[in-house]
């Protein structure tokens, strides 16, 4: 018997898993090798003809974000640019991080293409993906 892991997991459930073992992970890479790492939050909404999507993305330029489709995942990479710290400052605390960032989000049915829409305005990208055959 052929092991297909995308029968194992609903689409759904499976990116649940993939983020929080990419969010446990990354926090303990970036604890043991001094890296900052990025993991940018989102919401995906669905409506009766669409998904919304809605990431926060702070302090990241329009031309700085790439968003994908490829099969039923929606791909979103880009990259903040590196937040200056002041050399010599004694910082109590530093959370901010910058840096390149990788998000997929599997969707559970068909997307229409060629009406995906983006916009990104004060910090949040909004990505609208219609659904295939929807509103006909």
């Amino acid at each position: 018997m052929k092991f297909n892991d995308e029968d194992f997991l609903h689409p759904a459930i499976r990116g649940e898993v993939d983020d929080f073992f990419r969010q446990a992970l990354g926090t303990l890479s970036s604890r043991s090798i001094g890296v900052d790492v990025w993991n940018p939050q989102l919401d995906v909404t669905e409506e009766d003809d669409r998904f919304i999507l809605e990431m926060d993305l702070p302090g990241v330029r329009r031309e700085d974000v790439s968003i994908e489709l490829q099969g039923r995942t929606l791909m979103i990479t880009g990259s903040r640019k590196l937040i200056r710290r002041i050399v010599g400052a004694r910082y109590s605390h530093c959370e901010r991080v910058s840096g390149s960032f990788r998000r997929s989000v599997p969707l559970p049915r068909q997307i229409d293409e060629e009406g995906i829409s983006a916009a990104m305005e004060e910090g949040i990208l909004r990505v609208e993906l219609p659904k295939k055959g929807a509103g006909r």
